[in-house]
């Protein structure tokens, strides 16, 4: 009996694909609460062998409509943020905003490089997606669990990422990777960016 009850701990706690923090899962899926509703993400392989790149990305309501996000076949990951702005979702960025949208920060695997940030902003009471910008820039991440840094600026945010990389030196580390501040807005449902002055 215990042999059993073992057994079935270890499956859920290792073999589960959903929640697992290895970056080369098939399918994960992450919860974001809005306050008055909720929704997930699906990121799905559609091979089953992330290592393709082929992962497509779904939305799911609390009711139970689906919404496909138009974003580039890709592997992606987890990424915890750390921010001064409250994150609604727990896998990845999500800013909730005003007038039902949601701003979600998402980390796409560009290996052999750094990964990319995308961005996407929903309307969740519409179901509607109203902008995508993808390889916003690469996410300085030497362990591959560095948190993605955002902080709330004027009208919009600012997320720390790779502005160069430092050429001619002795070593092809992470201390060649020099960040800077990246700007976002929101500006009539379109997203902006642009290095911060």
């Amino acid at each position: 009996m215990t042999r059993n009850i073992l057994l079935i701990l270890f499956i859920f706690l290792f073999a589960s694909p959903v929640y697992c923090n290895d970056p080369f899962v098939p399918k994960w899926r992450t919860s974001c609460n809005c306050g008055d509703t909720t929704f997930d993400l699906f990121f799905t392989s559609k091979s089953g062998d992330p290592t393709e790149d082929d992962m497509n990305v779904k939305l799911i309501s609390s009711d139970g409509k689906e919404l496909g996000i138009p974003i580039k076949q890709a592997l992606y990951s987890t990424r915890s943020i750390v921010s001064d702005e409250k994150n609604i979702c727990d896998l990845i960025g999500g800013f909730k905003l005003s007038n039902n949208k949601v701003l979600l920060w998402i980390s796409r695997n560009d290996r052999p490089s750094s990964d990319q940030l995308s961005l996407i902003l929903i309307d969740y009471k519409k179901l509607e997606v109203l902008d995508v910008r993808e390889n916003i820039g690469p996410i300085k991440d030497p362990t591959g669990k560095t948190s993605l840094t955002i902080r709330k600026k004027h009208n919009g945010y600012e997320v720390r990422l790779e502005k160069e990389w430092l050429q001619n030196t002795d070593t092809d580390s992470a201390e060649n990777s020099i960040e800077d501040w990246m700007y976002i807005e929101i500006i009539d449902n379109k997203i902006y960016n642009k290095w911060a002055d």
